[in-house]
């Protein structure tokens, strides 16, 4: 295979054949979205007038044909070369070409530039928004290419303007550079440098939108906008490594999270099984409950499912995650994990409520495995604790509606299903699950390690004296930010100072060997031993000191959620009292009054007899209760639904007293009418008028009730 590189000065007309074999063999095919691919004869043009932008291109040919191609715009001003398209024919795909490609074409192009460049860019679909056309390369894999290359991206919400006139602006782009062909070009570029290639690569192509320049000319405003807003301190822009780099492992962790289980049925497993006693479960849920509730009528029991080990955990592809204002793309680097996992679901007795709790932790002893600190960010981003958007593709390349969707797990061989889809297999239910959005993990310390396999930690004391040091947590220590990462659910953690670390890792239980920290929905266990079955049962991955009490919280999560979503029922989108939502037309006040009293009464009880409060005998398991109501907001909400449900009550009394009202009124009518007859009676006693005189009161009592019936139906309805 040759490497042909032509410019200007050496394509000659003998050359076309092999372009025009370049363009309807492999260009077009590559490139099928037309705002993404320029007219190939532009391309011809450019490279034979030499113009500016300068177009150089390099061929990879094997005998008389050409198995791929480099294309690139040479910018002078900015001294810029942009590569704009690469591609290799399907046929010879993975045989190395497009490395040869990138790497040794890019090599000549600048040599016959003189060496003098500032940086070397390129573009490539965004995988969250790219279209997907069969037998074309995937985004994800295109990125992980240009990624081995050393390829990093460029954090702005790029927009290639219009290639050529009709086209639109493409805006599913990353754009990407190459530090490794600069010298002295490392983790960033001056911004200044950046802005005057995006003018000169605009200005390049504003002939193509003559039609509307407002609108070219607010684009690149935008783009040159964008760039001074993503600088440091220092104006320059920081790129954006493509794939993750985790610097830990952590052997010896447990992660799990909750759903609710609805529309359960008689006949299904868990609602036959739901009163009996689980021999993993029982000792410890009598241990932890308060005397009155380790009785049989405790307020809830869990059950265990048998531990599955050695499971294949998929994980998603790609993610993306936006941090003070910034977005920021990662490849995953591991495609997936081996894990035990431990699925328990636990009956609430007092709310009805089911809960599914699953449980992950990396393969421990033989074929052992290990989570990153970025794996830990990763599951706990998506179990609430979280105050980044990400998103994620999953390992099928469909983009995640949920967290938990971009992770699948093995349920045989070859088969691997969602985590709902899992969980209710091996649950044998039909059940709905719903993402609850709360958690739980678990860190051991003792064989936590840097990539070179050195321990951090030679004891618990250790670890306290760098992160709970009184002077302030060292926020030099990379560990102390990664705790924060994994307990806030943030990538985004190597920005955070120490008295951010100090806020977020403040203990809420402390131990000899362990504490524990809570943040939103995630609760989270940090100890130091080197005995891994130390509070735990072998089947369980986590202990069950942690996994109850969060349980407890979530059954009140779920609580709270219910009674708020009926609350709102009653209220029109206005905020306002909906009267109209359950009044019939036509009912009269006493109706209303009991259609309102059954609701209320129905929503009070629940919340009075289903919320789980003062259950634990322990101090830290009675401390996580009462810090993760507050954390969660759940005495907030409780506060605002009684305040809610007692202006209900108000307007149940108002409807009650208006009732009443209508009773006296009418009672009072039923009165006068007899008064009236008792005086016409009296007084035409024995007289031969007094019939026509009783028929002439009584039509007139039965008016003035009629009229007031009508009356009071008009201000009811």
């Amino acid at each position: 295979m040759n490497l042909c590189l032509f410019t200007g000065e050496n394509l000659g007309e003998e050359h076309l054949p092999l372009f025009e074999q370049f363009r309807t063999g492999i260009y077009e095919p590559a490139f099928p979205d037309i705002d993404e691919r320029e007219p190939f004869e532009n391309i011809i043009a450019r490279i034979q007038d030499g113009g500016s932008p300068k177009t150089l291109a390099v061929l990879a040919v094997e005998g008389e044909r050409p198995v791929g191609g480099l294309i690139a715009d040479w910018y002078p001003g900015c001294r810029s070369l942009e590569l704009i398209y690469i591609a290799v024919e399907p046929a010879s795909a993975r045989n190395g070409i497009g490395t040869v490609l990138l790497r040794e074409g890019t090599s000549l192009m600048i040599d016959k530039l003189g060496g003098d460049v500032a940086c070397v860019y390129a573009e490539v679909e965004n995988p969250f928004s790219a279209p997907r056309p069969n037998g074309v390369i995937d985004p994800v894999s295109r990125l992980r290419f240009f990624a081995r290359q050393g390829a990093v991206r460029i954090p702005i919400n790029y927009v290639q303007p219009p290639l050529s006139a009709g086209q639109d602006y493409a805006r599913n782009l990353f754009l990407l550079c190459f530090p490794s062909f600069v010298k002295g070009r490392q983790d960033c570029m001056p911004a200044k440098d950046l802005g005057a290639f995006l003018s000169a690569f605009y200005e390049g192509l504003a002939e193509f939108s003559a039609d509307n320049p407002a609108k070219f000319s607010a684009e690149l405003s935008l783009q040159l906008k964008q760039v001074f807003a993503a600088a440091d301190f220092d104006n320059n822009i920081v790129f954006d490594h493509l794939t993750e780099k985790a610097d830990f492992h952590i052997p010896e962790a447990s992660v799990g999270c909750h759903f609710l289980l609805k529309n359960i049925e008689e006949g299904d497993t868990l609602h036959d099984t739901r009163n009996d006693t689980c021999p993993n479960f029982d000792s410890y849920e009598t241990d932890l409950l308060n005397y009155f509730n380790q009785t049989s009528s405790r307020p809830f029991r869990t059950h265990h499912v048998p531990l599955k080990e050695n499971v294949r955990l998929l994980l998603p592809l790609c993610y993306e995650y936006s941090s003070e204002g910034l977005t920021y793309f990662r490849l995953c680097a591991r495609k997936s994990i081996s894990v035990d996992i431990s699925l328990n679901w636990s009956w609430c007795s007092l709310s009805g409520k089911y809960l599914a709790h699953i449980v992950l932790s990396p393969v421990y002893g033989e074929n052992a495995d290990y989570f990153t600190e970025l794996d830990m960010v990763r599951f706990v981003s998506a179990f609430g604790s979280r105050q980044e958007r990400y998103r994620c593709m999953g390992p099928d390349g469909s983009v995640a509606s949920a967290s938990w969707d971009g992770l699948k797990l093995e349920a045989g061989e070859g088969l691997f299903l969602s985590v709902t889809d899992w969980i209710r297999l091996m649950l044998d239910t039909k059940a709905d699950l719903v993402y609850q959005g709360t958690g739980f993990s678990e860190v051991n310390l003792y064989k936590v390690s840097d990539g070179e396999g050195v321990a951090l930690f030679r004891n618990f004391d250790d670890f306290r004296s760098v992160i709970l040091d009184p002077a302030g947590p060292d926020e030099d220590f990379l560990w102390n930010k990664v705790m924060c990462g994994i307990v806030l659910g943030i990538f985004d953690f190597k920005r955070m100072s120490s008295p951010e670390i100090y806020d977020t890792i403040r203990p809420m239980v402390e131990r000899k060997s362990s504490f524990m920290v809570l943040n939103r929905g995630h609760l989270m266990e940090v100890s130091y031993s080197d005995d891994k079955d130390n509070e735990k049962d072998e089947d369980l991955i986590v202990s069950p000191y942690l996994l109850i009490p969060s349980a407890a919280l979530a059954f009140n999560e779920c609580l709270l959620k219910e009674s708020s979503e009926e609350v709102d029922a009653l209220f029109a989108d206005d905020g306002k009292f909906a009267e109209n939502r359950y009044k019939k037309r036509g009912s009269r006040f006493y109706s209303q009054s009991r259609a309102l009293q059954r609701e209320v009464q129905k929503i009070s009880q629940r919340l009075n007899d289903g919320y789980l409060k003062d259950i634990f005998q322990y101090v830290s398991e009675q401390d996580i209760l009462r810090e993760g109501s507050r954390e969660r907001g759940h005495l907030s909400m409780l506060g605002s639904l009684e305040k809610r449900l007692d202006g209900l009550r108000g307007r149940r009394d108002y409807y009650l007293e208006e009732y009443k009202k209508g009773i006296d009124t009418n009672q009072n009518m039923l009165l006068l009418a007899l008064a009236i007859l008792q005086v016409v009676t009296a007084a035409f006693a024995g007289s031969k008028w007094w019939i026509i005189a009783a028929v002439s009161a009584a039509v007139l009592s039965a008016a003035l009730f009629s009229g007031w019936l009508r009356i009071r139906k008009g201000r009811k309805d």
